[in-house]
């Protein structure tokens, strides 16, 4: 672990504020944002809600989806909702912190900020952010794959919205040889297991700053849109790893569900129940 030092808050101050500066645009350019991008594919998608007319993704005012010229916004809006791309973006040096109602990545290149952080207003709050700081040692991760995701609270969403992203990238990108880090959630190891990327994925710690060295981020689905092929290549992993563990010769008589007792959110962070995975 790392302190809090001089230098590290006169480094989290610069990419903050050049952070927000950006973010405050709204609305910016995408010259020379290929050369952020270490791998991109596209992924199927459905959704009921948005397709090319919907200008926002409304959950989230602060979500990078809703600038009409954010990397996933344009390829959702030029395939009338039937693809999104998912890129990898590199950065030399960065300062990460993944909550429950949003995630901020503090990039040397603003553009990567603004890209990544999404959530309620707390990410432009400094002060905030230092109170945090001043609390906790600060972790460190070096030349790896970082996922940010504020659907950490329940293991439905960790699956759909974020794992089953990782699992297709995986096998589109087989030789890569970093570690993915994802956000913590309680049940996530049951279903690295499952999908047999367990040794390919770590987790990280929510509500603490992490320090990013020579590392990629990427962040998944968002709101009300489905990654339909991620998930179908994820169903056929798992039926086909329960068959042979529990002894089944038909996969027919399994069925992946969500199980959530409550399915308000609120009620779902930091729940004590335990979640089901069905």
């Amino acid at each position: 672990m790392l302190n809090y030092n001089k230098d590290y808050k006169i480094k989290i101050k610069k990419y903050f504020l050049s952070f927000k500066s950006l973010s405050e645009k709204g609305n910016f350019n995408f010259k020379n944002f290929h050369k952020l991008i270490s791998n991109k594919f596209q992924i199927p998608v459905s959704s009921e809600r948005y397709n090319y007319s919907t200008r926002y993704i409304e959950q989230a005012t602060s979500l990078p989806s809703r600038w009409s010229k954010s990397f996933f916004r344009e390829s959702f809006s030029k395939t009338d909702g039937k693809f999104a791309e998912i890129a990898t973006l590199k950065t030399k040096e960065s300062f990460f912190l993944n909550e429950y109602d949003y995630v901020l990545c503090l990039a040397d290149k603003e553009r990567v900020s603004v890209e990544i952080s999404y959530g309620n207003n707390e990410i432009y709050n400094f002060d905030l952010i230092q109170k945090n700081l001043s609390k906790k040692k600060i972790n460190r991760i070096d030349n790896s794959i970082i996922f940010l995701n504020t659907s950490t609270y329940n293991i439905w969403h960790h699956y759909v919205e974020m794992i089953s992203i990782i699992y297709h990238y995986l096998i589109k990108f087989k030789k890569t040889k970093k570690k993915i880090f994802i956000p913590y959630n309680k049940d996530s190891h049951k279903i690295l297991k499952l999908l047999g990327i367990e040794n390919k994925v770590e987790l990280y710690e929510n509500k603490r700053i992490y320090y990013a060295k020579n590392c990629e981020f990427f962040s998944g689905i968002f709101d009300e849109v489905l990654p339909t092929r991620s998930l179908d290549l994820c169903k056929k992993k798992i039926l086909k790893n329960i068959c042979k563990l529990q002894n089944i010769s038909n996969d027919k008589n399994i069925f992946i569900s969500r199980g959530d007792d409550e399915l308000n959110r609120r009620n779902l962070i930091n729940e004590k129940k335990n979640n089901k995975c069905n």
